[in-house]
């Protein structure tokens, strides 16, 4: 059995969520700020393993798929205010 095809559908999500609001944003995250807030965010969503990405669009229905984005959403605000109330110490 291998596991190399199989993924988290949420890390897709997150990485097309928060490259939309960081550009809306005209955001000045740098490359760490952004793997945390992607981190953070998806360590406070439901895991949700798929083998193809196909799958989540056969399977989840339409307002699955809108609750799961809402809650991307949300999840990354929450990561993005926590990041910036909380910068790295170089």
């Amino acid at each position: 059995m291998s596991f190399e095809s199989i993924h988290n559908h949420y890390e897709r999500l997150v990485q097309e969520q928060l490259s939309t609001l960081t550009g809306e944003a005209g955001s000045t995250l740098n490359e760490d700020e952004a793997d945390d807030i992607a981190c953070i965010a998806l360590n406070s969503l439901p895991p949700r393993y798929i083998k193809h990405d196909v799958d989540a669009l056969f399977y989840v229905s339409e307002k699955e798929q809108s609750e799961m984005s809402e809650k991307v959403i949300i999840a990354i605000q929450k990561a993005m205010q926590f990041v910036k109330s909380h910068p790295r110490e170089e």
